[in-house]
């Protein structure tokens, strides 16, 4: 085909994302602001339109049917920068997730972080390189693109969730050694 795509597999919301993008995910940096957006819906992120107002972009058919959106407008700016905001089912509306990215020599930086007070600005960053941004798809192509949305989930999405997780935490103190109780007693009830 005369527009480079990822192939399907492992792959399908990043193409169902280009595909809604239409000529606006052509270039490198957009398809990777796309994949790393792909992987923050993968982890439960919702779409909205902006922090300000954090409401997703819901429509209803008549038949009963119910459409999210997931690539809202305005996620790509005329220099070629992208942002995109976030709620998530685990924090509800009133924390927010801001990933913003730009191309910065032949790499895409990502930025991420919470609205939540004292949170981290998480940043990853991925190298643009000839067979993803653009032309017929490499090979490897899908796999170069699983690969970047797999670090953007390790080194955002997760991380960003496990701040202040009692569930994380709980995870963590169950998986902690148990010290011996005093007096030889076992810390673990029979």
């Amino acid at each position: 085909s005369a527009q480079a795509r990822p192939p399907p597999e492992n792959c399908a919301m990043l193409e169902a994302l280009l595909g809604a993008a239409g000529p606006g995910a052509s270039s490198g940096p957009a398809r990777a602001a796309l994949a790393a957006h792909a992987a923050m819906l993968e982890h439960g992120f919702v779409a909205v339109q902006n922090e300000a107002s954090p409401t997703p972009l819901v429509t209803g058919g008549g038949d009963g049917a119910v459409a999210l959106c997931v690539l809202v407008p305005g996620w790509q700016d005329a220099s070629g920068n992208f942002a995109f905001s976030y709620i998530h089912p685990l924090r509800g509306a009133a924390e927010t997730f801001s990933l913003k990215a730009l191309q910065v020599g032949d790499s895409l930086a990502v930025h991420a972080a919470s609205s939540a007070a004292g949170s981290e600005l998480l940043t990853v960053t991925h190298r643009l390189d000839d067979a993803a941004a653009g032309g017929e798809a490499a090979a490897g192509g899908a796999a170069q693109w699983r690969d970047w949305q797999d670090k953007v989930a390790a080194s955002v999405a997760v991380r960003l969730l496990a701040r202040q997780n009692s569930t994380a935490r709980l995870g963590r103190a169950l998986d902690a050694p148990v010290a011996p109780a005093p007096g030889g007693a076992s810390a673990t009830p029979p």
